[in-house]
């Protein structure tokens, strides 16, 4: 199966758009093999969860409100991560 990662902000660097294809049928299963390519991306999943603060969207829908690591994907889905983000001014 093949999907679409978008990164965003400080993941973009250099990747953007990633196309991934994988074994399997779960987010677990295309992150995994986008870990590969990236390793340093492996820093969002942190004991069998997305990591605090990092925002994973399928297809516009936050998999915190799908069925996280285990959300089934299909082809062609759209995967978009963001890293933490903090700003602003403190007036």
């Amino acid at each position: 199966m093949k999907v679409k990662f978008k990164l965003y902000a400080s993941l973009r660097r250099g990747r953007g758009t990633v196309e991934v294809e994988f074994k399997g049928k779960t987010l677990r299963d295309a992150l995994r093999e986008l870990f590969k390519i990236y390793p340093d991306l492996s820093e969002i999943v942190e004991r069998d969860r997305v990591k605090e603060f990092y925002k994973i969207f399928v297809n516009g829908r936050d998999v915190e409100h799908l069925e996280g690591l285990d959300t089934e994907l299909k082809e062609g889905d759209e995967i978009a991560i963001f890293p933490p983000i903090a700003g602003g001014l403190n007036r």
